[in-house]
């Protein structure tokens, strides 16, 4: 199955081809995290810019395991958002896709 790069994907790779960069730069370039990389929750937010996502998320989860610990499913979606850490299981991700 091939996977078709992102926009900026794509950009980054004819970056490192098109100035003839040696192994040894490439490899410093890449780095010094010159490379442009979107985070979750900028990747979120630009699907969904709608500014209720965490209420939107929270709502999702508790309706899909009503007996889950409100507290803890919040905090969760908090951290997801505030960039703390980011969703671990496909369950989680399948879940966001669908609350949104």
């Amino acid at each position: 199955m091939s996977v078709e790069p992102t926009r900026l994907s794509s950009n980054e790779y004819q970056k490192l081809i098109s100035e003839r960069m040696t192994p040894a730069t490439a490899a410093s370039y890449l780095k010094e995290q010159r490379v442009v990389l979107r985070t979750f929750v900028e990747m979120l937010k630009e699907f969904y810019p709608a500014g209720d996502i965490l209420p939107r998320l929270i709502a999702a989860f508790m309706e899909s395991d009503p007996d889950a610990n409100a507290e803890s499913v919040s905090r969760r979606v908090r951290n997801w958002l505030s960039g703390k850490n980011r969703p671990t299981s496909q369950k989680y991700i399948f879940q966001i896709a669908f609350a949104l």
